[in-house]
Formats: C-alpha cells, structure tokens, sequence
C-alpha cells in the first residue's frame, strides 16, 4: 500500500490515497513520519485529516480487526503481526504537529482531548510546547490543572504537591528531586533534605514550574532545620525561568523562616521555584545536617 501513496503522492494525487493511507495508519506506526510529512506538506485541510484519515481514538478493536480485514484482502504488506492500540495514530499525529510548530496543533490537540484520547507524555509535551514555543503560560498551567486534581490548586496555592505526597506525575509542574551525591533526600510527611558533612556543594536538585499572574505574591515553606551548617544553608528562590531580570526573589536561609513577599510585573511570569545552597567561601565550608519540608505554600 505504501508504494501505491508513494506513486501517488509523486504524481500530485495525494487525494486518491486517503482511503489507503487511514488503512495504514489503523495497522501500523512504521509509515507514521512518512504519511504525517505527506499530508502537512500537501495542506490537506485539518478538518478532512481528522475526519478521513486519522483513525477515531475511540474505535474499539472490532473496527481495527475489519480495517486489517480491508488491507489483507488488497494484499497489503503488513510490517506488524497486530492491528495499532487504540488512539495511537491520533496520538502520534497530534505529536508531530507539535512537534513541527504546526499553527494547526492547538486545533487539533483539542479535537483529540475532546475525544479523551490524550495520555500523560502527551500532555506533558502540549504542555512544553505551550510553554517553550508559544508562551501561553496560562494555558499551560490550565492544560496541567485539568488533568491532577488537587484541593486549593491552584487558585489558593499555586505550588502542586505542596506536601510532597502520592506519587509523582512526570513533568515541569509537579517537584523534580534529583539525586546528589553527598545530599540524600526523603518524601513521606514531607520531604527531607540531608547533607553528608563531605563537600561544599552548590545545591539546586528540589525545583518546579509554575505560572504566577501579575500582582502580589506570598512564598512561605513550613520547615524544619537541625544542625544545619556552614555560613551557606538552604533557602528558596523564586525567579522567572527565562529572564531572571524580570523576577528573582530568594527567602532567608534556614533555620531562618523561609519566606519571602514579592510583586511579579505586568504580563506574568513563568517561574521556578527551587530549593538552592551557595557554596561557601568560609575555611569550614562543607555542609552537614538535615532539613525538612512539611509544606510549602504560594498564593495572593
């Protein structure tokens, strides 16, 4: 069959091949790039793509059986043993358009929600693209608040998993805890943080994204600290992730309370949150002892 859209295509005939290229598109993902590239660059209208060639994410496997049915009878070369899961190639198309910077992918990232067929690497990938490449940092945080329901998030605490509880989605706007070498972390009523002794490390691997409006902002994180050392202890700072020069507020240090009353600037911000520790220049520099989150809370 893929000779037949390749023949077909090379002769300006694209139109002819919807048919055959749905067909394939039902059996397997092998010719995903091939066909998504034939059908952007032939400016096949979004609406007829949706309708005539992307299969329905919501057709069951007895469909996907007769369109195999369909494609043996033609005597297609099959490359795969099974029919495609169901909603992959709507998945995979929506993924290419955003990909691509298509102005047609809000469109149909859309259709295929509206249909449920996103899953979480999708989401999460409209959600860097809203972000990255179109700058609709509102949309963005509405695009996540949808899909993890979470009490008082976000409109009365704009930080998610303010407790660091359940388990964690993948993706900027939930905590990324990454791992060093002489700081050990722990999550249960909380998160705690524990320094070895070892090194004067610059510390920054407790961080997560988020969309603040324009107006005044409150940060405070309940912690506790024991036996915190050094002139160079934790403490949080909030900046705007592109262009610090628009926002960069740090609170104290602990044990100090860490807190911190700020203005974001007309237009919004699209800020990080993290957890940090300068390095210090003292003699005894090498920081040791443990501090621990219970909560940590951002609203108006």
């Amino acid at each position: 069959m893929i000779r037949f859209v390749n023949f077909e295509v090379a002769n300006g005939e694209l139109e002819r091949t919807v048919p055959t290229l749905r067909h394939i598109l039902e059996l397997t993902s092998a010719y995903d790039s091939v066909i998504f590239r034939y059908l952007v660059r032939s400016q096949v209208p979004l609406d007829r793509v949706l309708t005539d060639v992307i299969p329905d994410p919501g057709k069951g496997s007895a469909e996907v059986a007769a369109a195999r049915a369909r494609a043996i009878a033609a005597h297609a070369a099959l490359p795969d043993g099974e029919a495609r899961p169901r909603g992959e190639a709507a998945r995979g198309w929506v993924a290419y358009l955003i990909a691509d910077r298509h102005p047609e992918a809000p469109k149909a990232y859309r259709s295929l929600a509206e249909r449920g067929g996103i899953t979480p690497d999708l989401r999460n990938q409209w959600i860097e693209y809203l972000v990255g490449v179109r700058k609709e940092y509102p949309a963005a945080l509405e695009a996540w608040a949808e899909a993890h329901k979470q009490d008082g998030y976000p409109a009365k605490n704009r930080i998610f998993n303010p407790k660091f509880e359940g388990a964690k989605p993948s993706g900027r706007m939930d905590w990324s805890i990454s791992r060093h070498e002489h700081a050990t972390t722990k999550t249960g009523g909380g998160l705690t943080v524990t320094f070895d002794g070892k090194d004067n490390l610059a510390y920054g691997h407790v961080t997560q994204q988020t969309y603040l409006a324009a107006g005044r902002w409150r940060f405070e994180a309940v912690a506790e600290a024991d036996g915190l050392t050094t002139d160079q202890r934790p403490f949080f700072r909030i900046n705007d992730a592109f262009d610090a020069r628009r926002l960069d507020v740090s609170t104290p240090m602990a044990p100090e309370r860490m807190a911190a009353e700020f203005t974001v600037p007309a237009g919004g911000s699209w800020v990080s949150i993290t957890l940090q520790r300068r390095q210090s220049e003292k003699f005894d520099n090498k920081i040791a002892g443990t501090l621990r989150l219970k909560e940590v809370r951002l609203g108006q």
